[in-house]
């Protein structure tokens, strides 16, 4: 049997075989058949019908064994049209009761086929007419063995052909996997913690789990791709070569069907035991382009790249959501925009190193805000861990403190010490003896009577009124609450010393510029990417200090003719001594001409 579909036609052109049909007429194969490049079975416009069932059996034991046979299909829809059109859309929902198979872990599949009128079916031909080809007068060999016979064989069973044919496909509706992990949150002054501790209990033996549970799909796409394309043996699309059907006798291929779960979140998934007794299905069905598909195969095939590199499942569940619940307008900008932030960021990270790489000189830098700072991110790398945060923020939240580190190397020096914590930070002597010290002790104290009273406030709150998973999830969003709430305080010393020295030269410009840039991006993906929500306030409360800082370098003009840091460099230094020597020798030089030049006048009077 030839699985595929179309619609009905009978050739009256082709090649002649030396056969006759019943009526007496010569056979011919259809032209179509005599093509060295495959077609599609379906045409446009084909009218085709399917069916969808249920079952237990796979494809090989359901379709080739005939476990199909008597059965009732699910879902039946009947006429479509074979073409890329809205009209095609169907959707349905169907409730599946939880019998003793699935309690048994039988794996439970759904098997579609769709039937349609085949193109190739000539009328009064059939296999009882014509099983083998007849001795042929002079097509015989020297030992009367016919010649071209496997050929000839295959050029008949070409032309007899069935009047409908079929396409089958399977799927598992059941995902074998570990087991989801759920966060067991309680209120810490909770007097009864009972389910809790139960709770707490069973997460640390999921944890150690290393079973494999049954996990329902409740969602399936079913794609018919409509594809018109004519494809040579050596032409195929290497992601429609894995999947396309092919007959070699006749040269066309099956239209692929695309049963798919790809866009089916982990949070969609649902577990089969005993408190559950009757799943929802819920199916669609349409027919999509060969482009979308490619497209799709490609972002599969990326995926499971990225897996193969240990990059976490939630963050690949985190690209799928972004392109199911974004509107496509606004993820078409983000995608590119995205590209510039990647950019941004390099660029600011690179300046960054650049300024504190030839920074020799604190004075102007407020040390305490970086000490400040460096914790901080530490303690929101932290946060966001705990969070289950997508892996790219949590590149970037690491990579920042390795850098934050390195600048505090450079800022202060590190002496090794005996006890704990082994190191101890002394300033510099160009941050000791200047000025920026004393302003920069002046401005902690002035935010320390803003914060402490804030962060007790906050912590108050959070314990009479916020859920958590134990003391240090407590703790981490205790702290990360007050950074992010109250976090631009942080930065409010530096604007000080800026407006103390009235200067803003020492401010490595081009890096904070980068990162100006990248605060509006971040404040378009804080509502696309899945962030802890203090996290997403965070990056609009960074747009307050830009701002402030930009006002501040418009005020306080930053002088040309000095260092990009507002520190001169060696090179500058060298330059201006010798611009400086080479004045002095000409004014030297002149008052020697006009000495010389009064002499002369005195003589000659």
């Amino acid at each position: 049997m030839f699985f595929g579909g179309g619609g009905s036609t009978q050739t009256e052109s082709g090649t002649a075989l030396g056969l006759n049909d019943t009526n007496g007429n010569p056979i011919k194969v259809p032209l179509q058949l005599s093509s060295t490049q495959f077609t599609n079975l379906l045409r446009h416009h084909d009218r085709f019908d399917y069916d969808v069932y249920l079952s237990y059996y796979d494809n090989f034991q359901f379709f080739t064994r005939g476990k199909i046979q008597g059965r009732e299909p699910t879902w039946s829809e009947s006429s479509l049209s074979y073409e890329y059109i809205e009209t095609n859309d169907r959707h349905f929902n169907v409730t599946i009761p939880v019998n003793e198979n699935l309690r048994k872990n039988k794996t439970l599949y759904l098997h579609m086929q769709i039937k349609a009128k085949n193109p190739l079916y000539l009328k009064g031909i059939n296999d009882q007419d014509y099983g083998l080809i007849p001795e042929i007068d002079n097509d015989l060999d020297s030992n009367g063995i016919q010649k071209n016979y496997i050929q000839n064989q295959n050029k008949l069973r070409a032309v007899v052909q069935p009047e409908y044919l079929y396409f089958n496909e399977s799927i598992s509706l059941i995902k074998y996997m570990p087991k989801i992990k759920e966060k067991v949150l309680r209120n810490l002054l909770d007097e009864s913690p009972q389910g809790y501790v139960e709770n707490k209990k069973e997460e640390e033996e999921e944890n150690e789990d290393k079973n494999l549970y049954q996990y329902f799909k409740k969602e399936l796409y079913l794609y018919l791709i409509y594809d018109q394309q004519q494809y040579s043996q050596s032409g195929l699309p290497p992601p429609v070569a894995k999947v396309l059907k092919v007959h070699y006798e006749t040269m066309t291929y099956e239209p692929i069907m695309y049963l798919s779960d790809y866009w089916l979140l982990k949070k969609d998934l649902v577990m089969v035991n005993e408190t559950v007794d009757e799943l929802n299905l819920t199916l669609h069905f349409n027919t999509y382009s060969l482009n979308y598909f490619i497209m799709q195969q490609q972002f599969a095939e990326q995926h499971q790249m990225q897996k193969s590199w240990g990059m976490e499942s939630g963050d690949m569940d985190e690209m799928k959501r972004m392109f199911l619940e974004t509107d496509p307008i606004l993820l078409t900008v983000t995608m590119i925009v995205s590209l510039l932030h990647t950019i941004f960021e390099v660029l600011a990270f690179k300046n960054d190193i650049n300024f504190w790489k030839n920074k020799d000189s604190m004075e102007g830098i407020s040390v305490k805000t970086l000490y400040l700072q460096t914790g901080c991110s530490i303690i929101i790398f932290l946060y966001l861990f705990d969070n289950e945060t997508s892996f790219m923020i949590l590149f970037s939240n690491g990579f920042g403190i390795l850098l934050d580190f390195w600048k505090i190397q450079k800022a202060s020096k590190v002496i090794k010490t005996d006890k704990f914590p082994y190191f101890k930070l002394e300033d510099k002597a160009s941050y000791a003896q200047s000025e920026t010290k004393e302003y920069d002790r002046i401005a902690m104290r002035y935010m320390s009577y803003a914060i402490f009273p804030l962060m007790i406030g906050y912590t108050v709150y959070s314990v009479f009124y916020n859920e958590h998973k134990g003391w240090y999830s407590f703790i981490l969003n205790t702290l990360v609450g007050c950074i992010y709430t109250f976090g631009f305080i942080q930065m409010t010393p530096q604007l000080y010393i800026n407006y103390r020295l009235k200067s803003v030269e020492h401010m490595p410009s081009k890096a904070l510029f980068y990162r100006f840039l990248n605060t509006i991006i971040d404040d378009l993906f804080s509502f696309i990417i899945t962030m802890p929500t203090l996290h997403r306030l965070s990056c609009f409360r960074d747009d307050v200090i830009f701002l402030i800082y930009l006002y501040q370098r418009w005020i306080y003009r930053v002088d040309k003719s000095r260092g990009p840091y507002g520190k001169q460099t060696e090179e500058e230094k060298k330059l201006e001594e010798e611009k400086k020597l080479i004045s002095e020798a000409k004014e030297i030089k002149q008052e020697e001409e006009v000495d010389i030049n009064g002499d002369k006048k005195l003589k000659t009077e």
